[in-house]
């Protein structure tokens, strides 16, 4: 019997002691997994970034709350540790990991069969509880929009513009063009339902990630806008001459989850620019109207939608249609999704039709009245992002028609003040696919989006140092005002201002050379752009500069003493440009200065040349018995000639200047003659020795400076010898 007993205490102790050890290696193994460092997202391979597709046949909606969502499937967000969670979820509901997304610590379960609302939502909460688990979602169900409008083709834009790529001319894109040399390739990216990459004009410049679709018309469509092959001489040519753009594909209907994984998978290509158009034309208006649900659920997926975009590794401008909702009729209906239905026309038939054309009792005659699309851009699941740090990295974009010659919203454009700016969507020509010729005419705001985008990308392109906000601020502060408050993009006007803002620099270089084509030294160079000085030179022998200038517009000044002044404004769109050799004017200048000294039969001069503020420059007087010569207050040449100048005289046109001065030739007094007869005069300075002074208040200005400032008034005098001009002309040289 003791025996017996002695045996069993030591049974007992040993599973004790075997339950303490495990719980110790349990609670280490707790231990290592709750304070181990958490991995950075750059150890994840491209495995870690992924999101399958979801079955459209597992997509319900609950007419309790108007959520659509995929009823086998649930997304999981952690804090640390998700492999830990991923674990304990799959053994717990036999699922499998259908996506994950390490930048924002999520990952997507699947159930093996669809349950009903009300298991998921207890699934959703018993999860929401496990240990390191941050968050827990229905995967909702999404439209990408990808509906183009032909019937809005008939706005005839070639009463304005000319050719195929008419939306290019209407917001000046080609001024753009012209800075290529400077321009260094981006990557954009694209979420669409399908793209051609193998198209003519896309190729080379277009990278499908992941599985492509067969429906290639749209997605290509607006990558043509964006980037097409600029210079094969085929087609179109794309916004963005220097882009490498990226595109992934989503399903018609999709789901949340896919289109955030893909967002993460376009950041991290470095699209440092995204386009995308999501559809939510019922979801939308209903949320327009008021219908609690479609708001609740615009709130739900935009929610997610931010926390997605607030984990982006790089940042990224996003460009948003603002949806084609306001094309259709919708009506109201008691077992619609969010209480609306939409109408739309089918070719060939009366009245309208639910968007799946499988009946037509929607037909107003028969339902009810019909309520015309009037949305409000404010309610889409991705405009609605209101956290100020996200939405002012989101342009929202309308679409721009001709209406009988003018700009206008387009009929189908939702509006409102999320929008942020109008660009060309309507009859917009580019690759498409499915057209006999590759190319073809669609409508809507998601070729208004792709026309935003880019020039997003050429923007960028010519300045990589270009902040999103400096982006985003360049292009919609330049937006034109037209017609209707319309504010539509002006590539020309954006370049403008960002190269403002943003100057970059190069040099200019080239030749001073004189009328003769010879070298010019002195000649004083110099660059400057909105009115602020940028550099300065002065030309040696062989009449070379390089200055330094402002890419965009830069003014060019040289200036030479007895040469005209040259002043041009130059576009400088290369690296190191160099401009042709600039020859100064000098033989006007010899008429205006040199030829008007010549003494003639019975006449005398009195001459000068006024600067910029109208102050004399240079000062020629003359007479039969007196010349001489000041150049900026400074005594040049004096040669007596014979007898004193009369103190009378006076000219049949008017408008003249006549001189005394005193026996002793210290002092002159010079006048200004009104009229064509008589002696009315106004005095308009003195000169003593070397200096004068010059009042010309009096004097009508418009005569004053004809003849770029130089007044000719000749004094009769009586001789009639003529003198040779050579010697003053001389003495002005070598000053």
């Amino acid at each position: 019997m003791g025996k017996r007993k002695l045996k069993k205490s030591w049974a007992s102790l040993f599973v004790v002691l075997i339950c303490i050890a495990c719980a110790i290696a349990g609670l280490s193994y707790y231990n290592r997994l709750r304070f181990s460092p958490k991995r950075d997202a750059s150890q994840y391979s491209s495995e870690d970034l992924y999101a399958s597709v979801s079955e459209d046949s597992h997509i319900k909606t609950s007419m309790e709350s108007g959520e659509r969502y995929y009823n086998n499937e649930m997304i999981i967000y952690t804090k640390g540790h998700m492999e830990k969670v991923i674990d304990h979820v799959q053994r717990l509901y036999n699922c499998k990991l259908v996506g994950k997304n390490v930048f924002d610590e999520s990952f997507l379960i699947r159930f093996p069969d669809g349950i009903s609302f009300d298991q998921l939502s207890k699934r959703l909460n018993k999860v929401k509880n496990f240990e390191y688990v941050y968050n827990v979602s229905k995967n909702y169900a999404i439209t990408i929009d990808d509906e183009s409008l032909p019937y809005w083709q008939q706005g005839s834009w070639k009463h304005r513009y000319g050719g195929s790529n008419w939306s290019m001319k209407a917001i000046n894109a080609p001024y753009g063009w012209q800075y290529q040399s400077l321009m260094k390739s981006v990557n954009v990216g694209i979420l669409d339902t399908g793209f051609d990459s193998d198209a003519e004009d896309l190729k080379g410049k277009l990278t499908v990630l992941g599985e492509n679709s067969e429906d290639t018309d749209h997605g290509s469509h607006i990558a043509g806008i964006i980037g097409a092959n600029s210079t094969n001489k085929e087609g179109v040519a794309g916004l963005a001459p220097k882009v490498s753009m990226y595109g992934v594909c989503e399903e018609k209907h999709t789901s949340i989850y896919s289109i955030m994984t893909n967002f993460h998978i376009l950041n991290e290509q470095g699209c440092k620019i995204i386009n995308l158009s999501i559809g939510s034309d019922e979801l939308s208006f209903a949320a327009t109207e008021g219908n609690t649900n479609a708001k609740n659920a615009i709130r739900r997926m935009s929610k997610l939608l931010a926390y997605s975009i607030s984990k982006f590794k790089h940042p990224s401008l996003l460009v948003a249609s603002s949806g084609n909702a306001n094309a259709f009729k919708y009506i109201q209906v008691d077992d619609a999704f969010y209480g609306y239905k939409k109408l739309v026309k089918k070719d060939g038939k009366k009245g309208f039709y639910d968007d799946r054309g499988e009946w037509n009792r929607y037909n107003a005659k028969i339902y009810g009245d019909q309520l015309k699309g009037d949305c409000d851009a404010y309610w889409n699941i991705f405009n609605y992002i209101d956290d100020s740090r996200l939405s002012s990295k989101i342009m929202v974009v309308g679409s721009v028609s001709l209406h009988k010659k003018h700009y206008k919203v387009s009929d189908y454009s939702v509006g409102g003040t999320r929008v942020n700016v109008l660009a060309p969507g309507d009859h917009v020509y580019s690759v498409l696919p499915s057209s006999n010729s590759d190319y073809g005419y669609l409508s809507g705001t998601s070729q208004a989006a792709a026309h935003v985008t880019g020039l997003a990308a050429l923007l960028l392109s010519m300045n990589h140092s270009l902040s999103i906000t400096q982006l985003l601020d360049g292009i919609i502060n330049t937006a034109d005002v037209a017609t209707n408050d319309l504010t539509m993009i002006n590539a020309k006007s954006a370049i403008h201002q960002i190269l403002k803002d943003h100057p970059i620099y190069t040099t200019l270089s080239g030749r001073i050379l004189d009328e003769n084509k010879k070298p010019m030294k002195n000649v004083t160079v110099s660059t400057s752009a909105e009115g602020k000085t940028i550099s300065t030179y002065t030309t040696k022998d062989d009449g070379k500069y390089t200055l330094k200038a402002r890419i965009g517009e830069t003014k060019l000044k040289a200036t030479c003493s007895l040469y005209a002044t040259y002043t041009k404004k130059y576009t400088i769109n290369t690296k190191n440009q160099k401009i042709k050799d600039i020859v100064l004017d000098k033989e006007k200048w010899k008429e205006e200065y040199v030829n008007f000294i010549k003494v003639h039969p019975g006449t005398s001069y009195a001459l000068w040349k006024v600067d910029s503020n109208n102050t004399p420059e240079l000062m020629v007087f003359g007479s039969s018995s007196n010349y001489f010569v000041t150049y900026k207050n400074k005594h040049l040449y004096q040669m007596d000639m014979g007898p004193q100048l009369s103190n009378k005289g006076y000219s049949e046109k008017g408008n003249l200047v006549y001189a005394s001065y005193t026996k002793d030739k210290t002092t002159y007094d010079c006048y200004y003659k009104i009229g064509t007869s008589g002696m009315n005069t106004v005095h308009i300075g003195q000169i003593t020795g070397n200096s004068y002074i010059w009042d010309v208040s009096g004097v009508d200005s418009k005569t004053y400076q004809k003849n770029k400032g130089i007044m000719d008034a000749r004094l009769h005098a009586s001789t009639t010898k003529e003198y040779n001009s050579s010697s003053i002309e001389k003495a002005i040289m070598d000053y």
